[in-house]
């Protein structure tokens, strides 16, 4: 019940809620965090410097004072029958490998060339030394992909000498939410 005060009379209203059920609560909530993301990303684009970027002013990103009417993926989302199903060739002498980090020689194998060739900083002061373990469990988040632990070898030893890996991820892009 809410009471108002006007001059010299009161007006008395009631005011009649509803419990939303459990879906219309998730939605509003969905909507009400989306909006303030909005004018969260749009406070920092206005907070913005108007200042030089040496670097990525030469790149063919948007600039920080750009503006957008809409956003999305810069080329089509891809169905896995639009990826190229053979492998881009290696030079000769190399070979893709796809890693087992449960099999522990393969694991070791990673955690060696990631240690003894990984340099953090410029002065080769800081190298990385994350243990076999810490690997293991990094690389494998729920959901992740075996065929996503790339490896190259040499031909004539297999001497593993790059690694690269991705993790799926779900990530939101001003507002948009998309499952990579």
């Amino acid at each position: 019940m809410e009471a108002t005060k006007t001059e010299n009379t009161t007006e008395t209203t009631e005011t009649t809620t509803t419990s939303p059920s459990s879906n219309d609560t998730s939605e509003s909530t969905l909507q009400q965090y989306q909006e303030i993301m909005r004018q969260k990303i749009l406070s920092q684009h206005t907070q913005v410097e108007d200042k030089s970027h040496i670097f990525w002013d030469t790149q063919p990103v948007p600039k920080l004072n750009d503006k957008f009417d809409e956003n999305g993926p810069i080329d089509e989302i891809k169905t896995p029958a639009d990826v190229r199903q053979e492998p881009y060739g290696m030079p000769k002498g190399f070979e893709w490998v796809s890693l087992d980090v449960n099999d522990p020689v393969q694991l070791t194998e990673i955690y060696t060339l990631l240690t003894e060739n990984y340099v953090e900083d410029d002065d080769n002061m800081f190298r990385f030394d994350y243990s076999r373990e810490f690997l293991q469990w990094a690389l494998q988040p729920p959901g992740y992909l075996q065929e996503w632990h790339v490896g190259v070898r040499t031909s004539n030893n297999g001497k593993l000498v790059g690694f690269i890996t991705a993790i799926p991820a779900d990530i939101s892009v001003q507002i948009k939410f998309n499952k990579w």
